[in-house]
């Protein structure tokens, strides 16, 4: 079972560069960075991505897109809420090498995740969401929060020197990586990952895919 702390304080940051609730991008990934990326999770059992999707279907790859317009197979969905545990190997082996600080790591679970807390009470509280904290290195972000064979990532976490942070949404199919212009540019070219850039005005919700709505 996770180590939950029971002092929260160094995540109190977070919310202080946070948008209002379900305004735009940047109110689940705080500001302060220099690039965002967008991590698109892969569709259903063969990983599928959304990309190619979308070209088989006639529809646009942008910043705002949204799987629903994709044409879609009913039942072939990508993982909401929860980062993939590939994806997760990727990205510590490509974050680590851009914090000072990978043995000093902090990482947070949503609480509604179904996650033991083992009766620890303090919460990072963040607009209409509420998460339990843990610390450790960077490969702790690998591990599922949930015994298998439940899978479920982090939903948050960042090394201590702040140099860049994963967020992954409960209600999101994607995960937001914020960071330096490098760092960025190479989950942009990294093959493992399907990355599209992000702004914090982007609006990634339901109805905010105006252009593949227009195609449907």
């Amino acid at each position: 079972m996770v180590a939950w702390l029971t002092d929260v304080s160094p995540a109190h940051w977070v919310a202080d560069r946070l948008h209002p609730f379900a305004q735009d991008t940047g109110s689940v990934v705080p500001e302060g960075f220099e690039a965002y990326g967008r991590l698109l999770h892969p569709i259903g059992p063969r990983r599928q991505r959304w990309a190619d999707m979308a070209s088989r279907h006639g529809k646009v790859v942008h910043a705002e897109m949204q799987f629903h317009l994709l044409g879609r197979v009913p039942g072939d969905d990508p993982t909401w809420g929860s980062l993939p545990v590939e994806e997760r190997a990727a990205l510590v082996d490509l974050l680590r090498p851009y914090t000072t600080t990978p043995d000093r790591c902090w990482l947070a679970a949503w609480e509604g995740s179904g996650v033991d807390d083992g009766g620890v009470d303090a919460r990072l509280e963040l607009p209409n969401r509420s998460y339990l904290l843990a610390g450790g290195s960077v490969e702790l972000a690998s591990a599922s929060v949930l015994p298998r064979p439940m899978d479920q990532s982090y939903n948050l976490w960042w090394p201590q020197d702040r140099s860049w942070l994963v967020s992954t949404e409960v209600d999101y199919a994607w995960t937001y990586v914020g960071g330096t212009r490098a760092l960025v540019d190479e989950l942009l070219v990294d093959g493992r990952l399907e990355v599209l850039e992000a702004r914090l005005t982007d609006r990634p919700f339901y109805d905010s895919d105006v252009l593949n709505a227009a195609l449907s």
